[in-house]
């Protein structure tokens, strides 16, 4: 099977959306409010954080506000300090500040970061662990979240079965993003 037509490459697993578990987006957006604006969105790696975060940045601009968003990884473990001058210039109760792996930051890289965040009326990340922010969300994964993500990319007369679906999440340690990628070498071989 040639690389664009497998159901599972990642133009089409990009396009999958953050299905909450546990809780519907009217309890995250008002948690969000309880907590005044700040939050972290926590969990180990392919649950979620970041299809999460990437849907509230879309959700918070429908809603008005200007959102910047930060990805951090163990190759940039820092912002660019010209994008997060430029970020931080032009805050106002109506701007968003997301920063997608918080957790690279070292400590007082960190606290500075989060001292002139205080000035953007929300500020959202994500973290593998919990104590950077309050927790917003706690992602979670399962067999039937796997399935119902699989099933939305793959013909309907091939779905993920349900014993798959539990053997996939079972040998990825319920990491879905790897679980998603066995699917596609999978699906590649065919």
């Amino acid at each position: 099977m040639k690389a664009h037509s497998n159901p599972f490459a990642s133009r089409h697993i990009e396009s999958l959306p953050y299905i909450p578990t546990g809780m519907e987006w009217r309890h995250i957006m008002d948690r969000l409010h309880s907590l005044k604006g700040r939050g972290a969105i926590v969990g180990p790696k392919g649950t979620g954080k970041t299809t999460l975060l990437e849907e509230l940045e879309r959700r918070l601009a429908k809603k008005g506000f200007r959102v910047s968003l930060v990805r951090l990884n163990q190759e940039d473990k820092k912002p660019n300090k010209e994008e997060v001058r430029r970020i931080f210039a032009g805050f106002t109760p109506q701007s968003a500040l997301l920063v997608d792996g918080a957790e690279q930051m070292p400590w007082l890289a960190w606290k500075a970061f989060a001292l002139k965040a205080r000035k953007a009326g929300i500020f959202i990340v994500t973290s593998h662990t919990p104590g950077l922010l309050p927790t917003l969300v706690e992602t979670a994964t399962s067999p039937e979240l796997l399935r119902t993500l699989a099933n939305q990319l793959l013909p309907k007369e091939s779905p993920l079965y349900p014993a798959q679906a539990l053997s996939l999440f079972n040998a990825h340690q319920g990491n879905i993003r790897m679980a998603l990628r066995e699917l596609y070498d999978m699906w590649a071989l065919r």
